[in-house]
Order: C-alpha cells, then sequence, then structure tokens
C-alpha cells in the first residue's frame, strides 16, 4: 500500500484552496455589516483592519485563524487516506506553505520570512490536528 493517496492530498489542498478566501471573505462580509449597523463605513473598516494586523496581536490572530481553517483540510485529506493520515496532511501542508510564499512573492507583498516559517508551523499544527480528529475516532 502507497504512503501517499495523491486524490487525498489534491482535495485536501482544493479544499483549503476554495474554503480559505471564501471563510476570509464571509469574515470580511460579517464585519462589514457589523460596522454599517453601527453606523460606520468600510473606510473605517479597513483602517481598523489594517491597524490590528499592522501589530503583534494582529498577526498572531491570523496565524491562529489560518491555522484553524487548515483542520477541515486535514480532516478531509485524513478521511481520503485513513492509512497514513499524518503523511499525507504534511504534504497538504507543506504545498499551502509553498503557495502562500509563492503569492507572497509574487503579488509584490514581499516575503516576510519569519512569517511564512509561523504560518508554515501553524498550517502544519492545523492539517496535523485535522488528521489526529480521524485517527482518533478510528480507534
Amino acid at each position: 500500500m502507497h504512503r501517499f493517496s495523491f486524490k487525498a492530498i489534491v482535495a485536501g489542498v482544493v479544499l483549503m484552496l476554495v474554503l480559505l478566501p471564501l471563510i476570509a471573505y464571509g469574515l470580511w462580509y460579517l464585519a462589514s455589516w457589523w460596522f454599517q449597523t453601527q453606523g460606520a463605513g468600510d473606510a473605517q473598516l479597513a483602517q481598523l483592519v489594517t491597524e490590528f494586523l499592522d501589530g503583534n496581536l494582529g498577526t498572531l490572530a491570523l496565524l491562529l485563524a489560518g491555522g484553524a481553517m487548515c483542520i477541515p483540510g486535514g480532516y478531509v485529506t485524513a478521511r481520503l487516506a485513513p492509512a497514513h493520515p499524518y503523511a499525507n496532511n504534511l504534504v497538504v501542508a507543506l504545498m499551502l506553505t509553498a503557495i502562500s510564499i509563492g503569492l507572497a512573492i509574487g503579488t509584490g507583498s514581499g516575503w516576510d520570512w519569519w512569517f511564512d516559517i509561523a504560518n508554515a508551523f501553524f498550517t502544519v499544527a492545523g492539517c496535523w490536528f485535522g488528521g489526529w480528529l480521524v485517527a482518533r475516532r478510528s480507534r
């Protein structure tokens, strides 16, 4: 039996590439709606988010949220490859990290090596936790 499942890895990566922007847009839409109900506009929301993300707490919150959003991808990958859930999830996490670094460099936003190392850690942790949920359930 093969250690890696191409189908599981592709499904995990595709799910995360679809799910992450949808969740991020949904959170932005929810925050925008809330600000508008409070009488503030999108410009004030954008300024608040920018100021929050410029700080250390905002960066940590972004990393934690990104790691938490990787749990469903890890879960699906592990469900499709139950024989080796952690190995397949590690490949998914490394591919997502490579895509993240490529997007950061390709869009011209710069490459912050410390952020990408932390992002890789939280991505691996989120995918691993999704795999752990499946492995724990199958015992």
